[in-house]
């Protein structure tokens, strides 16, 4: 049976067919859930501005960071004695402009709502997505929220555990001669 027989089948049987100006109200809410869960979480962390820099950004600059401790952990155990613990590189954060300041605070609030909102807005996401496929295709992809927020959430895990410390050391004490 070809696809589009399928369709009109489907369509017989009780889904009502949207015009596209019915697809972009229905894009449009589920965009506006999206930008409220951004708003909400990025509320949450303009709200706890000492939480967020001293113990979040800024932790990395700290010498009880997790990574720290894990990697001298390792070389203890491994009998390396102190060759895998280090400390950050000390330096000072200066700002050239008058409103820099706030506008740091406004743009790291807003990306960590994105990044903890990031499941409801892949969700909000495959909820627009989902009418448009076949029942096999929603079969076959069960569970692609779960997985891909997962994944997601996993690479700022390791980003910020793994890539910053190293990157964070290598750029504060890189000097010219």
């Amino acid at each position: 049976m070809p696809l589009d027989q399928e369709y009109v089948r489907e369509n017989t049987q009780g889904e009502k067919e949207m015009s596209f100006f019915d697809h972009v109200a229905e894009l449009r809410m589920h965009i506006l859930r999206a930008a409220l869960a951004i708003a909400v979480f990025g509320g949450f962390f303009f709200a706890n501005k000492s939480f967020v820099f001293e113990q979040v950004i800024f932790g990395p600059r700290r010498e009880d960071f997790f990574t720290y401790r894990v990697l001298c952990s390792w070389s203890h155990s491994l009998g390396l004695g102190q060759n895998m613990c280090f400390k950050p590189v000390k330096f000072d954060i200066i700002t050239r402009q008058l409103g820099e300041v706030l506008m740091q605070h406004l743009f790291v609030s807003f990306w960590l709502g994105v990044i903890c909102a990031f499941p409801y807005i892949f969700w909000e996401f495959w909820r627009f997505i989902q009418p448009g496929l076949h029942e096999t295709e929603r079969k076959s992809i069960r569970g692609v929220v779960a997985v891909c927020s997962l994944l997601f959430l996993m690479g700022i895990g390791f980003g910020y555990f793994i890539i910053a410390p190293f990157s964070i050391n290598f750029l504060a004490g890189y000097t010219l001669e």
